[in-house]
Parts: C-alpha cells; structure tokens; sequence
C-alpha cells in the first residue's frame, strides 16, 4: 500500500553528516542500493535513489540521535510513501537500507526488519 507523501519533514534540528552515515551503511551497500548516489534532501534527510526505477531510500535522522528509513516512490513529480521504519539505531541502518532497497522481492510489510 502506497501513501503520497505531503508534508516530509527535512530539517529535525539535527544536521546529519552524509560522509558519516555513508560509512555507517557500509560502501559496498550505498552501491548496491543507488550506486553510490547520495542526495541531500534537507539538513536532516539523505536520499540514495535508484534512477532506473523511481524508487529511492530516504534517511532521516532524528531528534533522539536514532533513524527513519523510508521507501520512496517518485512519479510525475509526487512522491509516495512504500513503507518505512522507525527508530533504527547506527548499527542497524545499513541492514534496514539494504531491505529498504529491495523493493522487488520485499513489499511494504516485509522490508522492515525486525525491531
């Protein structure tokens, strides 16, 4: 099930460090999902888009120092929302990234590792 997306919070009143999360991921990872692609969206936000398909994987850090990742559909200049998790922690981001990018094999429900 797909949600568009409104109102995306960029800005948490945390800047996040794009190099740091990148490493955090793994550089391997960041390959696979856009191809070592990473755009800023806000001073909290990263997007890792895959550009053959319209999907990327948007990262957003939190005002409690933990994650959002989010699978996110663009198309004709809307973006919907296909599923997302909450509170992931630094040593859990390349994982819940790497399923969040596998939106062929997991869908919405099953991309989201267990907590």
């Amino acid at each position: 099930m797909s949600t568009l997306i409104t109102d995306q919070r960029t800005d948490t009143g945390r800047d996040l460090n794009a190099a740091e999360l990148k490493r955090q991921i793994g550089f391997a990872t960041v390959l696979s999902i856009s191809g070592g692609n990473a755009v800023r969206v806000g001073p909290s936000v990263v997007d890792f888009p895959d550009s053959r398909t319209g999907y990327s994987v948007r990262v957003r850090l939190e005002a409690d120092d933990t994650y959002t990742v989010q699978r996110v559909f663009r198309r004709s200049g809307k973006e919907f929302l296909h599923g997302e998790r909450t509170d992931v922690y630094f040593d859990e981001v390349g994982e819940v990234c790497y399923y969040a990018s596998c939106f062929v094999s997991y869908d919405a429900d099953e991309w989201v590792t267990k907590a």
